[in-house]
């Protein structure tokens, strides 16, 4: 029972690492919001 619960989180965070990739691909999400440090560096 435990091997089956440990292989569900297992698979649900390959999945999870899987679509993040793809929904922000290789920049990350840094790069879409930005801090409020950022924001005030930039002017």
């Amino acid at each position: 029972m435990a091997a089956d619960l440990f292989e569900s989180y297992a698979v649900t965070l390959v999945a999870a690492l899987i679509l993040g990739k793809v929904a922000f691909g290789d920049s990350g999400s840094r790069s879409r919001c930005s801090s409020p440090r950022s924001a005030w560096s930039r002017r």
